[in-house]
């Protein structure tokens, strides 16, 4: 197989395909919305190569368990206990972003690192809450933005695989962002949780793993947060330009020493 297709296939037709499938059969039945953020796993499992990682080795096994614990947690929760299932997400963010950055808080731990973690997971926990209370507007489309920021600068910044998952999360939920843009209905944020968990997992893999500069993660960051508190056109546009300032920070200052 040419290997541009082989790249384009798990990459971006495949979760695209899925994608309009599923907006194709969810408006007519809201209960199988966890199918959208579980569609996200054959493009993983075909870009890894097909095998399932039972037991995480590396920062990316650490995303199926990460997905799956939070589906359950947003099916679970918001029926049973739905005051819990916002808090029980946040603490999943954390647990999270310990198991993945642990190899390196293990053997080079420092203040600087830590005070990443916990940025990171301030922003996420405030974006967390933006989507849990319904205050984004064309959440799908946003995602899907930043997501394809990501996928770009992690690309660039030297990681081909993590680059390819981000484009993945991004082609998801290309159905659902055009649906936004010609205002035929939206998916419910607090649905998409699920892939807000992966998109700052993603993001942290990029820091820590790709080696992408500082600037350019505190961007990416920004990016959702902004576009999720601005509404609708103000914020997807700070959003895009956050993603954007991103993207020419690594270029300008890009050294191609990312390995992961």
């Amino acid at each position: 197989m040419d290997t541009n297709l082989q790249l384009i296939l798990p990459t971006l037709l495949l979760p695209l395909g899925l994608s309009a499938l599923w907006q194709c059969v969810a408006p007519r039945r809201p209960v199988l919305w966890w199918v959208l953020p579980m569609a996200w796993l054959p493009a993983y499992l075909w870009i890894l190569g097909g095998a399932l990682p039972l037991w995480p080795g590396e920062a990316i096994h650490w995303l199926w368990p990460l997905l799956l614990v939070s589906v359950v947690l947003a099916a679970g929760l918001s029926r049973s206990a739905p005051r819990l299932s916002l808090p029980a997400q946040m603490a999943l963010l954390a647990a999270a972003l310990v198991l993945i950055a642990w190899p390196v808080l293990r053997y080079e731990p420092g203040p600087a690192l830590v005070a990443e973690l916990l940025m990171l997971l301030g922003a996420g926990s405030g974006l967390l809450v933006l989507a849990a209370r319904q205050r984004v507007s064309s959440p799908a489309l946003l995602l899907a933005l930043c997501s394809g920021g990501l996928a770009l600068v992690t690309a660039l910044g030297g990681s081909l695989l993590v680059g390819q998952l981000a484009a993945a999360l991004a082609a998801l939920l290309g159905a659902g962002a055009l649906a936004e843009l010609r205002g035929h209905g939206q998916i419910p944020a607090r649905q998409l949780l699920p892939l807000w968990q992966l998109y700052l997992a993603l993001l942290l893999i990029a820091r820590l793993y790709a080696g992408i500069p500082l600037p350019s993660t505190l961007l990416l960051l920004v990016a959702p947060l902004l576009g999720g508190w601005l509404r609708r056109w103000p914020g997807l546009a700070a959003a895009g330009l956050g993603s954007a300032a991103a993207l020419a920070w690594l270029l300008v200052s890009s050294d191609g020493s990312g390995y992961y």
